[in-house]
């Protein structure tokens, strides 16, 4: 079959490609220390209550001014100053990515579709040319949280590419994509992201088997993902 015949699938970058909260953890423990929920006064406050290092279990939102406090506007300033760190730059693969998108790539087109910034641009193509060189056709931003310029929602993206399947970490996007029309592997790795827990398993699986339903179905692994799509 030729690429041009190939049924398109978008692929999320941060959490199904790359560890992303992961990296963001490491920096904000070695940068700004222990932190609760109840710090919101100023970005680099100093922590009250039961302070604790922030791990990938501290997200139980994506919405990081949720997590450790404080308002949008400064959990940007955090997240760029992130972006300028070797934590950022040294992101590792999600255990399965490699193997699994290299096996996608037989039977999809595959496109990025990511709600990540503008401004990261350039270091996310990089990023994705050292450990996926030449696999994806297109990388779209939708800059979710980008200071400036336009932003695109998850199913605009996935409309501009031709995209029919989506595979996201994030339950918010992974609604507005199934009530588009557009399938919804939901990635879960081994169960532990909390921000997409929403909904549990057996509910995202019977609303996946019925055709009036949104089509989002949980999955656990890059294995389950191959298993769903070839």
């Amino acid at each position: 079959m030729c690429t041009e015949e190939r049924e398109t699938l978008a692929v999320d970058l941060d959490e199904v490609l790359c560890e992303f909260v992961e990296a963001l953890c490491a920096f904000h423990n070695e940068r700004y220390g222990p932190c609760t929920a109840s710090e919101s006064e100023n970005v680099g406050g100093a922590a009250s209550g039961n302070a604790e290092m922030l791990s990938v279990s501290s997200f139980h939102s994506y919405v990081f001014s949720e997590v450790w406090g404080g308002t949008n506007l400064e959990a940007q300033i955090k997240v760029h100053e992130f972006f300028g760190s070797p934590h950022f730059l040294n992101i590792r693969v999600v255990p399965g990515a490699m193997d699994g998108i290299g096996r996608l790539r037989e039977k999809y087109r595959l496109v990025v579709v990511t709600s990540r910034q503008l401004v990261i641009e350039k270091e996310t193509r990089a990023w994705l040319d050292q450990f996926f060189p030449a696999v994806f056709d297109q990388v779209v931003f939708g800059n979710h949280w980008g200071l400036t310029g336009q932003k695109l929602s998850k199913p605009e993206l996935c409309k501009a590419v031709g995209a029919t399947t989506i595979i996201d970490d994030n339950l918010t996007y992974a609604k507005q994509c199934a009530s588009s029309g557009i399938r919804v592997l939901l990635f879960d790795l081994d169960g532990k992201y909390p921000w997409n827990k929403d909904g549990t398993t057996a509910q995202l699986d019977q609303l996946s088997n019925q055709e009036d339903r949104l089509p989002i179905q949980r999955v656990f692994s890059w294995d389950q993902v191959c298993d769903l799509l070839l």
